[in-house]
């Protein structure tokens, strides 16, 4: 799929490895889960690197503030190493300007004169506008399915069971998404156990 097409001719040996390795990043050989899962991961490492673009650019002023802050602040450690949990906030949440206006509305507008890539990207796209990082409290599981209820609003939500191990009430801070019939935590979640329960309810 060309979604960002180049001339190679004009591109320089370190640029032509560059996407070379974004090739491969996004052929998704590194991942084993459902086909609905791989899909969500593929399109948002699209994302990624059109975000990572804006960056490079300077294009937005108030995009490269908060991926300093963000990255000088976390990134060490290793909790916020996934490349997913601190990313998805700042390329789907962040506002660029007092308009509100985000990297993934600047990649939907890219991926809008791209036939293939509004085909490919474009579920993905809404499905990422719908969602936001939450407080979801684990309430029943079976091997393959989570059912959390959402602290702020109450709402329940069924789930693939995209976290292997946890115990009964534990409390996840992330991104659920959802990708066609499916819903998952997008990225690696945060944990807090049950008896934090009331300290993060009055937080919020």
């Amino acid at each position: 799929m060309e979604i960002l097409p180049v001339a190679p001719e004009k591109l320089s040996l370190e640029e032509l490895r560059s996407f070379r390795q974004f090739y491969d990043f996004i052929q998704m050989k590194d991942m084993t889960a459902p086909a609905t899962v791989t899909a969500a991961y593929r399109a948002f490492r699209f994302l990624y690197f059109y975000g990572a673009i804006l960056l490079h650019e300077r294009r937005y002023a108030s995009l490269n503030r908060c991926w300093d802050d963000l990255r000088a602040r976390f990134s060490r450690f290793p909790a916020f190493e996934d490349g997913v949990f601190l990313e998805s906030w700042i390329f789907i949440d962040f506002p660029l300007d007092l308009t509100g206006r985000t990297v993934l509305d600047e990649f939907a507008a890219f991926c809008s004169s791209i036939p293939e890539a509004q085909a490919e990207l474009g579920s993905f796209i809404e499905n990422a506008r719908r969602s936001r990082l939450g407080l979801h409290q684990e309430i029943i599981s079976t091997g393959r399915t989570t059912k959390y209820r959402e602290l702020i609003t109450g709402k329940v939500t069924s789930t693939l069971r995209s976290v292997p191990e946890y115990e009964h009430g534990e409390i996840f801070l992330g991104r659920i998404i959802a990708s066609g019939s499916d819903r998952f935590l997008l990225g690696d979640p945060k944990c807090f156990p049950p008896t934090k329960l009331d300290s993060l309810t009055s937080m919020v």
